[in-house]
């Protein structure tokens, strides 16, 4: 496998031992890889900007508050961006509800893990993703086009930024958010949360684009509004906002 990496990368990893992950909708490539007898993941995305710079900061921010990956190794400086990560232990929920019979179980720790990250103090914290900020680059990604416009034609992702605009919340719950909370990216191991990945789109925003992402990701790969009650009921608020969870739902048709 060709990937065009700089030598004293090729240098640390296993070359001949690299599997590509394919679950997920990420514009940056994954693979699965060695380093120095550990396994660990790496990402790389052909781009000027440094697209992972903030993932890695807030990856820093979060370390021995919440178990999330180790950054091993960023490369920010050309045209190719890389970082490499330590692997949790663990198995994705996706794959555990796949082919485990103890569903309720599997759901419950996924709300409780949500809890854990929105629990997290965000004093100290400069990474933001409100409202501003997520509909200045749902905008920025339509004219970039960053959006899947070929799987999507039938969409007109400029009236669902208008629509997004007229709709706005009067107010948000700000928490620290993982961005993007649905299935792949929660990580269990022996009935218990092991850890969280995937933080690109991490920071200070309203619990509701979490939830809204998470409601979606169990709808999609579950078909059964039961489970998104047991998650919401798990997850502990005293009444739910059922508009708000649609509007970070098409919020993120953005992204």
């Amino acid at each position: 496998m060709n990937l065009n990496l700089p030598k004293e990368i090729c240098d640390l990893i296993d070359m001949d031992n690299i599997e590509k992950v394919c679950i997920g909708c990420s514009k940056a490539e994954v693979f699965k890889i060695n380093m120095q007898n550990r396994n660990a993941y790496l990402k790389t995305c052909k781009s000027k900007y440094e697209i992972f710079k903030q993932e890695v900061n807030l990856l820093d921010w979060l370390k021995g508050k919440i178990n999330v990956p180790e950054v091993l190794l960023y490369i920010g400086n050309c045209n190719n961006q890389i970082l490499i990560m330590s692997e949790i232990k663990g198995e994705n929920t996706l794959n555990l509800l796949r082919k485990s019979c103890n569903k309720e179980l599997i759901i419950k720790n996924l709300a409780k893990g949500l809890r854990m990250i929105h629990d997290i103090d965000i004093k100290n914290c400069n990474i933001f993703q409100t409202l501003d900020v997520k509909l200045k680059e749902g905008r920025k990604n339509i004219e970039q086009k960053l959006v899947d416009f070929n799987c999507s034609k039938d969409k007109n992702y400029l009236e669902i930024a208008n629509k997004l605009e007229s709709m706005r919340p009067e107010c948000e719950d700000l928490v620290l958010v993982h961005g993007d909370y649905c299935l792949p990216n929660i990580i269990q191991h022996n009935g218990k949360i092991s850890g969280f990945i995937d933080w690109g789109r991490g920071g200070i925003g309203d619990r509701y684009q979490d939830i809204g992402i998470a409601c979606r990701s169990i709808r999609t790969n579950l078909g059964d509004d039961h489970y998104v009650k047991l998650f919401l009921d798990e997850y502990g608020l005293d009444k739910y906002d059922a508009n708000k969870i649609a509007y970070y739902i098409l919020l993120d048709e953005l992204f």
